[in-house]
């Protein structure tokens, strides 16, 4: 196994690497009402702080951001947000 790797039961929906500026971003995806957005946000940012630290504790930078998508479509700021920091323009 190699070294990066930690051992978690939690499974984000996307795992971005930089291996040579030693970067993730965990990014969790939730697809809802859109009357609900951002309700659990915190919640699902705070369920990955344990994971965060042990990754960051190998030397990684590491980022969690959830984002939502309502399920009519709509685009919560969260989505803005995800897509900045992964350099999508």
């Amino acid at each position: 196994m190699p070294v990066d790797i930690v051992v978690s039961g939690l499974h984000p929906d996307m795992t971005l690497l930089d291996r040579e500026g030693r970067k993730m971003i965990l990014g969790e995806l939730t697809v809802l009402w859109e009357e609900s957005i951002g309700d659990t946000w915190q919640w699902r940012l705070n369920r990955y702080e344990k994971l965060r630290v042990k990754i960051g504790e190998r030397g990684w930078k590491v980022e969690a951001i959830p984002f939502e998508v309502g399920c009519r479509g709509f685009l919560a700021e969260s989505v803005g947000r995800f897509l900045k920091v992964t350099g999508v323009n």
